[in-house]
C-alpha cells in the first residue's frame, strides 16, 4: 500500500482533471504533506479517525484558528474521496465538519469610501474601487472580466462560471451611473479595438490577477489613511449598504454569487443593527427630548 506523501502525485492528477487551479493544487498538497509529517507518513490505509482529531487538535495547540482547521478538514476530504475509491478504502474521515466563529464584518463608513476615491490617482484606481463597491464582486472575478463583459449602456456585467463554477457563480450584477462613468472613461482612455481585453489591466494591456489589484487598493488606502482595507472588505461594505438601502436578501444572493443564505443573513443581521444604532443616535423624539 502507497503511503500518504507517495499516493499525492495521483492525487494531484486527479486535482488537474477536475479543474481545480494551480494555486488550489499546491495548497492542497502542501496541507497534505503537513498532515502526513505528523502521522509520519503511515501508509494510507492505517490512517484513522482517531489520526485526523488528534491532528485537528495538534492545530490548536499550535494556535491555528478554526478557520484554518476548516481548510484542513475539507481538504482531508477531498482526498479520501480520491483515496476510497483508488484503493478501495473504508473512509476514515467521517467526521463533522469545525464550525469557525463567523468572522467579524466591518464595512467602509462613508468617510472612509470618499477619501479612498479622493486618494485615487489614476482613471484605473477609480475604476477599480468603484467597480468593487458598487457590484460586490470578489476580486478573482473583476480579475478575469473582459470589455465584452460588460456593458455600460445598460450597466450590467456578465460575470462568468470559473472552472468548476463553485466559487464564482454565473450570474448578472449591475452598475450604477458614476460607476459606468468612471469605467467609460478608463476604457476610452485606453484606444482600444479589442473587446477581448481584460477590463483592468497593465499599461501594456496585459491582465492584473487578484493579487495585483489588491496591491493597488493596499496602495489606495495608504495614501488616504484608511486601515484594514483589503478588497474584500469592498464586498462586505456592498452588501450591507444594499440591505441599508431596501434591497432584498433573495436579490443579493444572487448579486454576490452564494450557493446558499448564511452569509447573507449575516449582513441582514448587521445591516439591522446598523440601522438600530443610527436610530438612537438621529430619533426625532429622543434628540428633542419630548
Amino acid at each position: 500500500m502507497f503511503s500518504l506523501i507517495q499516493s499525492l502525485p495521483g492525487f494531484k492528477l486527479y486535482l488537474i482533471t477536475r479543474s481545480y487551479s494551480p494555486i488550489t493544487i499546491h495548497n492542497y498538497l502542501t496541507s497534505l504533506v503537513i498532515f502526513a509529517n505528523f502521522l509520519n507518513n503511515p501508509p494510507v490505509n492505517q490512517i484513522t479517525q482517531a489520526d485526523i482529531l488528534n491532528f485537528f487538535e495538534y492545530l490548536r495547540y499550535n494556535h491555528r484558528s478554526e478557520s484554518t482547521i476548516q481548510v484542513y478538514w475539507k481538504i482531508i476530504r477531498s482526498y479520501f474521496n480520491w483515496a476510497s475509491d483508488e484503493f478501495h478504502l473504508q473512509r476514515p474521515d467521517n467526521i463533522p465538519m469545525p464550525q469557525p466563529a463567523p468572522a467579524p464584518v466591518y464595512p467602509f463608513s462613508v468617510e472612509e469610501i470618499h477619501k479612498l476615491t479622493k486618494a485615487c490617482k489614476t482613471l484605473r484606481d477609480k475604476a477599480i474601487i468603484l467597480l468593487l463597491l458598487d457590484t460586490g464582486l470578489r476580486v478573482s472575478e473583476s480579475a478575469r472580466l473582459t470589455i465584452k463583459d460588460v456593458d455600460l449602456e445598460t450597466g450590467t456585467i456578465h460575470v462568468r462560471p470559473w472552472r468548476t463554477g463553485k466559487k464564482s457563480r454565473p450570474r448578472i450584477v449591475k452598475l450604477g451611473n458614476s460607476s459606468r462613468r468612471a469605467l467609460w472613461t478608463y476604457i476610452a482612455s485606453r484606444n482600444l479595438d479589442n473587446n477581448n481585453a481584460p477590463l483592468i489591466a497593465t499599461r501594456d494591456e496585459k491582465p492584473l490577477d487578484r493579487y495585483a489589484i489588491g496591491n493597488i487598493i493596499e496602495r489606495i488606502a495608504k495614501r488616504a489613511g484608511v486601515l484594514n482595507c483589503h478588497p474584500h472588505r469592498f464586498r462586505h461594505t456592498f452588501a450591507i449598504f444594499y440591505l441599508r438601502n431596501g434591497g432584498d436578501i433573495f436579490t443579493l444572493q444572487e448579486l454576490l454569487g452564494h450557493a446558499s443564505l448564511d452569509m447573507v443573513r449575516l449582513y441582514l443581521r448587521l445591516s439591522s443593527t446598523d440601522l438600530e444604532q443610527t436610530h438612537r443616535r438621529a430619533s426625532p423624539v429622543d434628540n428633542l427630548r419630548l
